[in-house]
């Protein structure tokens, strides 16, 4: 049956006798009529939905993709806005956490604390129920002013039935396949007195005010930080770092809980699980690339 075919013939035998009868006739027509056009729309919409149920299971993943394309392309725009100083950002990925990396970290006035954030069915903080909203503990870290050798952002996620694929954000330096935890990556320079960037890698440099880190895990080389307060009052570190904390009561510092400040804070080989990079200012990023590529990718993935 066709989406517009007819279930049942229907005469039309109203609205032909004259006087009463025939208005009655005509006036009950229109009713019949407009419960017979309902029925044919019915018809229609539930012929639609099974020609839709069976195109998924053929086409879905063919279609899928071009989507992410669109999407990849947006996020293009967005970021080479950017980029160019004209738009500030607010980035955050929800209940999945992201991959960040980045050759070295210059920071001046750094604050941070420890606060709850809820995840929909995280699996790293009990229970771990994909429907369940938990409670982790994470670190509010907050940067005045900061400069980056080279930013490399990974976000991997299950696409129904197309499968796995990561969004990879790269600009500035060529991130390298690992960090040593160690030592500052080859080719980054910098100032042997203060170790802030200097010569190339400044002048390549990503750059932003107002940057705010949501992490449950930081790593690195720390270098040359001066100007630490490890202990400090949480509810001051803030105001000590020229930095304004957002979110709910229970998610802003406490007072007399541990807190961090860092005059200069530097970190080389910084590697992170993030659940939002926040930009309250602008960002400038240099050598800007984003791209969806399949499967689950890594550091290795970054150059």
């Amino acid at each position: 049956m066709s989406p517009r075919a007819r279930r049942f013939e229907r005469p039309e035998p109203w609205g032909e006798e004259s006087g009463v009868l025939g208005l009655w006739g005509r006036l009950t027509g229109r009713i019949y009529r407009a419960a017979y056009a309902a029925v044919d729309r019915a018809a229609e919409q539930s012929a639609q939905m099974k020609t839709d149920a069976e195109s998924v299971r053929r086409g879905s993943r063919k279609r899928s993709l071009p989507l992410m394309i669109v999407g990849s392309a947006a996020l293009v725009a967005m970021f080479g806005a950017v980029s160019q100083n004209a738009l500030a950002v607010n980035f955050t990925t929800g209940n999945a956490k992201f991959k960040l990396y980045s050759n070295y970290l210059d920071a001046e006035h750094a604050a941070g604390y420890l606060a709850p954030t809820s995840r929909q069915g995280a699996t790293d903080c009990d229970p771990g129920v994909a429907d369940v909203q938990t409670q982790c503990g994470v670190t509010e870290l907050g940067i005045h002013q900061a400069k980056l050798a080279g930013l490399c952002g990974i976000a991997t996620e299950n696409i129904p039935l197309v499968g796995s694929y990561s969004l990879m954000i790269t600009a500035g330096d060529d991130i390298p396949d690992s960090y040593s935890g160690s030592t500052i990556p080859t080719g980054t320079t910098t100032d042997p007195s203060t170790g802030k960037l200097t010569d190339g890698s400044l002048g390549n440099a990503i750059s932003a005010t107002n940057l705010f880190i949501n992490a449950d895990a930081l790593s690195g080389y720390g270098n040359k930080i001066s100007g630490m307060n490890l202990g400090q009052s949480a509810e001051t570190v803030g105001d000590s770092a020229g930095l304004t904390f957002e979110g709910n009561s229970n998610q802003l510092p406490k007072a007399g809980a541990f807190g961090l400040y860092a005059r200069q804070l530097n970190v080389a080989g910084l590697n992170g699980n993030s659940y939002g990079l926040n930009l309250k200012g602008n960002i400038t990023l240099p050598e800007l690339n984003i791209k969806v590529v399949p499967g689950a990718r890594t550091q290795a993935d970054c150059s």
